[in-house]
């Protein structure tokens, strides 16, 4: 749906986020991290980077719905890529 969207970032780290070729944030407030973009329906480049960890809270807010925890779900569109996504992630070796 056409409209406003909000993120949300809190870490103990920095973050950054980039949607469709737009930076939303890039700095360095672990504390949280806020930015607002506004979305048509379509299909857009999604880059988030947490920035030395990988425990971090991402939330959204929409024109329809409150603020919420972004689902995998919300930025796969189709399942076999979710599916690919999970599983690759789910095999990654932990960090030191």
């Amino acid at each position: 749906k056409a409209g406003k969207y909000t993120f949300h970032f809190h870490s103990q780290r920095e973050g950054k986020l980039v949607i469709g070729g737009v930076t939303l944030f890039d700095g360095d407030e672990p504390s949280g991290e806020v930015g607002t973009c506004y979305l048509k329906p379509g299909y857009y480049d999604f880059e988030f980077v947490s920035k030395g960890t990988h425990t971090f809270d991402l939330e959204w807010r929409g024109p329809d719905f409150k603020r919420r925890k972004l689902d995998p779900a919300d930025l796969f569109h189709e399942q076999a890529m979710l599916d690919k996504y999970f599983h690759e992630f789910k095999t990654q070796k932990k960090m030191r």
